[in-house]
């Protein structure tokens, strides 16, 4: 009905002829400056439409367009913004940030039309890198094994598996296990990341023949649960100590002990051989536990 007499009165016969109406070119620019020409709003789109934000108080962001029926984007449309769970995360102007671990639903939406993301917040505090320090000696191709150890918030560990890499490729590569292959001498950094968390280890090769490996004590007893920090001497055939040397430990009973980093670790009642290997080079630890109140002064003492 409106429209009909809108019409009339562009018709009207007594309207004068030629008149331009000043009213009609600000309401065709108003309509076309939103929309564009022919343009109107079909669908919006959010990107990425997963998004993970490792730790609390961490930020992310989510892109959304406006598309029309041929899926061509409307720019400069006002875009509202919501979380499903603002206990997990909140947004604003699709810029995420992390409050607590859970997953919420991120809502871009214009003029009745949406598109939605699902973001993901995991509960993580630090990552540390074991061995933090440490000299790989052989050839090229040798290898030398990192540990990583993520904590959450309450300094649980998880079973989180970070991205690994190196400050130099062309000197060590690392696979996704943390193992890292030497290639060329020199030293580099090891790193082991989630999202903006990460920790790191520094790495020294040397292309250097192993000729004195020894491992001290060789006889050790601990009380379940115990550590034990192991002393490593590593020599190159001219005499020269290699310090921090890289040693691969093996367990005949990884639930009793086991070593990595220069340590061992005490778990469960009972006996293991953990052997130490450095190039070319072993040594064998005897490793007993007892339960904390048993444990026997070690010989000599």
């Amino acid at each position: 009905m409106r429209n009909a007499r809108i019409r009339g009165m562009l018709t009207s016969r007594n309207s004068n002829r030629g008149r331009v109406w000043p009213w009609i070119p600000v309401l065709t620019a108003g309509v076309l400056g939103l929309y564009g020409c022919g343009q109107k709003p079909a669908t919006v789109k959010t990107t990425p439409p997963k998004l993970t934000l490792y730790g609390l108080q961490k930020s992310g962001s989510i892109a959304a367009q406006v598309l029309d029926k041929k899926d061509q984007p409307i720019p400069g449309l006002p875009i509202n913004w919501a979380s499903s769970q603002t206990k997990v995360a909140s947004v604003e102007n699709g810029i995420v940030k992390s409050v607590g671990a859970g997953k919420t639903i991120i809502t871009a939406e214009h003029a009745g039309f949406s598109g939605t993301s699902t973001v993901e917040v995991i509960d993580v505090r630090t990552i540390t890198v074991s061995p933090p320090r440490t000299t790989l000696a052989g050839k090229k191709g040798d290898t030398v094994s990192f540990v990583a150890e993520v904590l959450d918030t309450k300094d649980h560990p998880t079973d989180l598996k970070p991205k690994w890499a190196t400050t130099d490729a062309n000197i060590a590569t690392v696979d996704d296990n943390g193992t890292v292959t030497a290639l060329a001498e020199g030293r580099v950094s090891v790193s082991a990341t989630l999202g903006e968390i990460g920790g790191s280890a520094d790495l020294r090769i040397l292309f250097r023949e192993i000729d004195t490996f020894i491992v001290h004590p060789t006889l050790i007893y601990l009380p379940t649960g115990g550590v034990q920090t192991l002393n490593v001497i590593a020599k190159s055939p001219d005499g020269v100590a290699i310090d921090d040397v890289a040693v691969v430990y093996a367990s005949s009973d990884p639930k009793t002990a086991v070593a990595s980093g220069g340590k061992v670790r005490a778990f469960a009642k009972g006996s293991t051989t953990i052997k130490a290997t450095c190039g070319p080079r072993t040594a064998e630890i005897v490793v007993i536990v007892e339960n904390r109140d048993a444990v026997p002064a070690a010989p000599g003492k």
